[in-house]
């Protein structure tokens, strides 16, 4: 089954409407279980590679961010980044984007070719 066929995981408010948007209209449908995005939309991304660089760049400037709060934030800034990019470029400009360059791979995903 597609994603777009299935329920938008977290609870939809504006801080992640362009990830629902996103997810609603399918275009994460052929991304890889295992894809960084997708663990964290679905609340599974435990552990990642950068994890500890992620919170030594984020805590000076957000001291507030730690391991617990890390995917939401990241979240809600992707949505709210991608969004702004949207009204820059304009819909089919940044769905090609999402599609066809932040899959990384698609159903092909793999962690150590990404990164």
């Amino acid at each position: 089954m597609k994603r777009s066929q299935t329920k938008f995981p977290l609870q939809a408010d504006i801080f992640l409407e362009f990830l629902k948007n996103m997810w609603e209209q399918g275009w994460l449908d052929d991304y890889s279980d295992d894809h960084f995005l997708i663990k964290a939309i679905e609340n599974r991304l435990t552990d990642f590679w950068g994890k500890q660089q992620a919170y030594l760049d984020n805590t000076v400037v957000f001291p507030v961010i730690n391991e617990k709060n890390f995917v939401p934030c990241f979240l809600m800034n992707f949505s709210a980044k991608l969004g702004a990019l949207y009204n820059a470029f304009g819909k089919e400009q940044i769905k090609k984007f999402v599609i066809h360059q932040l899959a990384a791979g698609k159903r092909n995903y793999q962690r150590r070719t990404v990164f």
